[in-house]
């Protein structure tokens, strides 16, 4: 009975093997080849592997090679500094301002201020005129984006490093407060008149000049003989 059950397990051990191996590798074809009585060889295909490489390229190539992999975080903390508006050499407008994220926790039953971190953030386009028109020094925010480190050489030469956070998105952070909403409209630069429905204004001394001259005395005549 012993060995019934041992030969079960075993069959059903090999099975499940043989099962994992098919499923595990189902894109890649097996060949048996036997030499002899004794030795056997076993050759996989490279196919599957390939197939599979090849789509992985396929679908690197679909993001396309510069598609930013930033991982895209959230910040919340208050303004140190007020929001400086500027424009880049190809006119693009941008605003930056420092924000200052300070972590909290209970100590004996007590909330602490624990340890500062300081990350300048950076607003482009229409989200720069927004944030300059709506957030102020000391103000709590929630700054969504993406994190990056810039690198430049000081005046005496020095290597310098700091973390900048490209904001998508920014808004107060309404833990700390209430705030409202109001969308900005831009002036529209007036209509352009059409010349034929503008009657033409005459010189100082009453008389009207040039072509649209001729056409008015003309239509003045008309009245008079009419």
């Amino acid at each position: 009975m012993a060995a019934s059950s041992a030969a079960t397990r075993s069959v059903r051990s090999s099975d499940m093997s043989r099962l994992y191996v098919l499923t595990y590798f189902r894109s890649i074809r097996f060949v048996h080849s036997r030499i002899g009585t004794t030795s056997s060889v076993h050759r996989w295909s490279l196919a599957g592997a390939r197939f599979r490489r090849r789509a992985a390229l396929y679908r690197y190539r679909a993001l396309g090679e510069d598609t930013p992999m930033e991982p895209i975080v959230s910040m919340t903390g208050r303004l140190g500094t007020p929001v400086d508006e500027r424009t880049t050499r190809n006119g693009t407008p941008y605003a930056t301002f420092r924000m200052a994220s300070t972590t909290r926790f209970r100590r004996e039953g007590v909330w602490v201020d624990g340890p500062t971190t300081w990350v300048s953030v950076r607003c482009y386009r229409g989200l720069a005129e927004h944030v300059q028109f709506s957030l102020q020094k000391g103000q709590p925010v929630l700054v969504i984006g993406r994190l990056r480190t810039e690198s430049w050489q000081d005046q005496s030469g020095a290597q310098r490093e700091r973390t900048v956070l490209e904001a998508q998105s920014v808004g107060h952070d309404l833990n700390w407060g209430a705030s409202s909403f109001r969308r900005l409209v831009k002036e529209q630069p007036p209509a352009e008149r059409d010349d034929e429905d503008v009657r033409p204004e005459p010189d100082q001394s009453g008389e009207f000049i040039g072509e649209e001259a001729e056409r008015v005395n003309q239509a003045e005549r008309v009245e008079q003989a009419a």
